[in-house]
């Protein structure tokens, strides 16, 4: 009798977690188109533009934001491997875009940079993947 009362408990709180999982994966989307739509360059002379460049053979992607394409570029440079920041530029960027280009690449083999599309094998993906730079304990 335990056990079966103990196993409904379980399917329901399995159930609701995934519910909870579900009604946030819905409310994600409006909630982009939201943060884009209020923080978006509307300048005419503006830049907002996810780029490929080529750094050392390597295909990385960067992001610049800025109101007017003649502004100097200010290269935000963040911390650790492996961390794609992409998705919290336009929380950081929002009083900078005014006064510069600002460029948020991400550290290599993370976000898209991370992605084998280009035919790389899996060999040479893990050969990058360490020779990505790593913070020592002391740093």
């Amino acid at each position: 009798m335990i056990a079966r009362i103990f196993g409904w408990v379980i399917a329901a709180t399995f159930v609701l977690v995934l519910l909870g999982v579900a009604s946030l994966a819905l409310y994600r989307r409006p909630l982009q188109a939201e943060l884009a739509a209020r923080t978006a360059i509307r300048s005419s002379a503006g830049i907002e533009s996810l780029e490929r460049i080529d750094v050392r053979g390597d295909g990385q992607w960067i992001f610049l934001r800025g109101e007017k394409r003649s502004a100097p570029i200010l290269l935000v440079v963040h911390g650790g491997p492996g961390s794609a920041q992409l998705s919290l530029t336009r929380h950081f960027d929002a009083g900078l875009v005014d006064h510069f280009i600002v460029a948020h690449p991400p550290c290599p083999m993370s976000g898209r940079a991370a992605r084998r599309g280009s035919g790389e094998s899996a060999s040479e993906a893990a050969r990058r993947r360490q020779s990505c730079p790593r913070r020592s304990a002391r740093s």
